[in-house]
């Protein structure tokens, strides 16, 4: 029973943990992507983005901390309803509040979402002195000052057609940089931040953050637009990943649980992905479009996690790990 009362105590150690590792790391990529634009703008700009980016790795570090909890559970089980429901609810309510709190500081009283945001500079996209490619041009300026480029090469990679401006104009925003020049037509480039191949994911890695992605833009589409299938996704989310912690406790292998965690982990990802790309998206098409229909990734997670949990229940022994490990 002890063991089980310290539960919800040790899960927040273990997500405070998780959350500050991870929020360093967005930081530090928010800080190679913002640094080429100078240190005036580069203090105003990681401060901008950090409460987006903190709303951004929040669900995937309250999923990270219960498959960790997970471990020290099968260490000490406690008691079985206990450690199934105060994970459950503080990973819950952490979402909840948390969600609330970020979004308040995120879009602050009397803006939204869709405000615009902070203004970039050009020299996110572009370092003078240097050929830089940029989404399907090589572009070389020989100063770049208050949006403004002098002497720039602009050479097409497809038509490898070469162009000389002594003057341009240059408007930059998150996707990339747009070029006026006198009497011809303005030149919108697709573009990623100068210094972003530093922190650029491995293509194995590329993948997951995708379905990462997928999930964060669901919690906050739901979060703005139904409150209710806000609560019904998040619940459903953790009650499916509390529930599949019963794939732990049929091996008695370190090793091997130690595996099974990270792949619960990427399964919760993946099964998130092709119920929201692929079955919804085909229902959509043979159905009119409802709540119901966008409700459904959150009613199969809640049942296939109700499918675990009698599994546990009735075939597989809570104290099975301890008692074949430790002589519990």
């Amino acid at each position: 029973m002890k063991d089980s009362l310290l539960l919800p105590v040790i899960f927040l150690l273990i997500f405070l943990v998780v959350f500050l590792l991870i929020a360093g790391l967005a930081t530090l990529k928010s800080w190679g992507e913002c640094f080429s634009e100078g240190n005036n703008t580069l203090v105003e700009a990681i401060s901008h983005n950090l409460p987006v980016r903190l709303l951004q790795i929040l669900p995937v570090s309250i999923l990270i901390s219960l498959a960790a909890l997970f471990i020290r559970i099968l260490i000490k089980p406690g008691s079985r309803f206990l450690s199934f429901l105060f994970p459950l609810g503080t990973a819950f309510a952490l979402l909840i509040f948390g969600y609330y709190f970020l979004n308040e500081i995120s879009h602050p009283e009397g803006t939204s979402p869709n405000t615009e945001e902070r203004a970039v500079k050009a020299e996110r996209f572009l370092l003078p002195g240097k050929f830089t490619d940029l989404g399907g041009y090589t572009v070389y300026t020989e100063s770049l000052q208050d949006g403004e480029a002098a002497n720039l090469i602009l050479i097409g990679d497809k038509q490898k057609k070469f162009n000389f401006y002594s003057r341009v104009e240059i408007k930059a925003d998150a996707q990339g940089i747009t070029l006026y020049t006198l009497n011809e037509k303005e030149v919108k480039i697709n573009a990623r931040p100068v210094y972003s191949f530093i922190f650029q994911e491995e293509p194995r890695l590329r993948s997951l953050f995708r379905d990462i992605g997928l999930l964060n833009d669901e919690l906050a589409r739901q979060y703005h637009n139904s409150r209710t299938g806000f609560l019904i996704l998040s619940f459903s989310l953790f009650f499916f990943c509390v529930a599949s912690s019963v794939f732990m406790r049929i091996s008695r292998w370190p090793l091997l649980n130690f595996i099974i965690v990270l792949l619960i982990l990427r399964g919760i990802f993946s099964l998130f992905r092709f119920l929201k790309t692929e079955i919804i998206l085909e229902l959509k098409k043979a159905l009119v479009d409802s709540p119901l229909i966008d409700s459904l990734p959150a009613m199969i997670l809640l049942f296939l996690g109700l499918v675990f949990l009698l599994i546990d229940l009735v075939f597989v022994d809570y104290n099975f790990w301890q008692r074949e490990i430790q002589g519990g």
